[in-house]
């Protein structure tokens, strides 16, 4: 706030200020960045991914303010370093289950059609606003055909089974998939609760006190729901050690997002042996499509899921 800004650097200059940013890439965004004060002489930035995800400016801004020296301490580093305090890890280990499924005739050719016109633009928006806003809009259209691929659904009723006792579970979707999914778990008599950013976070009487998102989650670490189906707001900020199954239903390429919600579940907890991760991923099916454009088109899919499951195994 502007007022707690002049109160710093207004104080005394004998006083040695030390910042602490968690969360640090969200200090990129334009409006936060009035919390980068000069004032600061020691500064420390935290978080799981630095990088601003197409924003190489931003990301060069927290480089230049936290400076560039640089602690890392890995996902591997976690699942093998004790913490002294506890006697276990730092993070609970985690089987990862790569899922597949196809994109359908109709989506892939919509998948084609948005990058004809992405390749377009790309050259035009360089020095067009206007064109550059078209772009963005089909980028995220294209990113919503692999987000919302229609087999996606009969795989999770596939995992869902296979899990036998559904509980301590949460599933990351789109907004667009969320009613499906909740549908899909009430008709298997799973009880679930959608988390979004809706989910009102006012203290309620019929709560006992909480809001309903808390008494949400209350619920879920108790064991009366079984699954939550959660959108972006469950990604930062928010503890549920309980949690010990994810399943990535919607998967952007951006690494803050995956990398965000595997952490909702690997945290350890009293009686946490091991998580469990099922992602739902595209994969290529050359024999299926006879077109040599739309193989191209297909084979790019795949490349970009390919990022994200290397990064998740990886470690």
């Amino acid at each position: 706030k502007k007022e707690f800004a002049e109160a710093v650097n207004s104080s005394s200059p004998s006083i040695n200020y030390l910042f602490v940013g968690d969360e640090a890439h969200g200090f990129g965004a334009l409006g936060a960045r009035k919390a980068l004060l000069s004032r600061y002489g020691s500064r420390v930035g935290l978080s799981a991914t630095p990088s601003r995800w197409y924003d190489e400016s931003s990301t060069r801004i927290l480089e230049e303010y936290f400076g560039d020296g640089v602690y890392e301490f890995s996902i591997r580093d976690a699942l093998t370093t004790i913490n002294p305090l506890t006697g276990k890890t730092f993070l609970a280990p985690y089987q990862y289950h790569l899922e597949f499924v196809d994109l359908t005739d109709d989506e892939l050719e919509h998948y084609s059609l948005l990058s004809s016109g992405i390749n377009k633009l790309a050259r035009r928006s360089k020095d067009s606003d206007a064109y550059r806003r078209q772009l963005e809009r089909l980028l995220f259209q294209r990113a919503n055909i692999i987000k919302g691929a229609e087999n996606k659904y009969g795989k999770l009723k596939e995992i869902l089974k296979s899990m036998g006792d559904v509980s301590n579970l949460i599933i990351f979707v789109s907004p667009e998939q969320l009613e499906t999914v909740l549908g899909i778990l009430y008709g298997m008599g799973i009880p679930a609760q959608g988390i979004t950013k809706d989910t009102r976070t006012a203290p309620e009487a019929r709560f006992h006190g909480l809001t309903e998102r808390q008494h949400a989650i209350k619920c879920f670490q108790e064991g009366y729901i079984k699954a939550l189906v959660a959108i972006k707001c469950l990604d930062e900020g928010i503890d549920i050690p309980s949690a010990r199954k994810a399943i990535l239903l919607a998967s952007s390429m951006n690494p803050r997002e995956y990398i965000q919600r595997v952490g909702r579940v690997i945290r350890q907890a009293q009686g946490k042996k091991n998580a469990e991760i099922w992602d739902i991923s595209i994969r290529p099916c050359k024999d299926r499509v006879k077109s040599q454009e739309l193989r191209k088109f297909e084979q790019m899919v795949c490349e970009k899921e390919k990022v994200r499951i290397y990064d998740m195994i990886k470690d």
